[in-house]
């Protein structure tokens, strides 16, 4: 979905993508997460990492 690739680039703001494809933010967040988008600034590996390390 190119409105996530956009988002995820930081080519386009949340709201601006969700626009794109004519989804409210929360529908957005969701598709998201079918193309492994994350909508934090962290990957998933960084978020463990910092949980391990307290």
């Amino acid at each position: 979905m190119l409105s996530a690739q956009l988002y995820n680039l930081g080519k386009m703001s949340l709201g601006q993508a969700a626009n794109l494809v004519d989804l409210d933010k929360a529908a957005f967040i969701n598709e998201l997460g079918k193309y492994n988008v994350t909508v934090f600034g962290e990957t998933l590996e960084e978020l463990e990492q910092e949980l391990k390390n307290g």
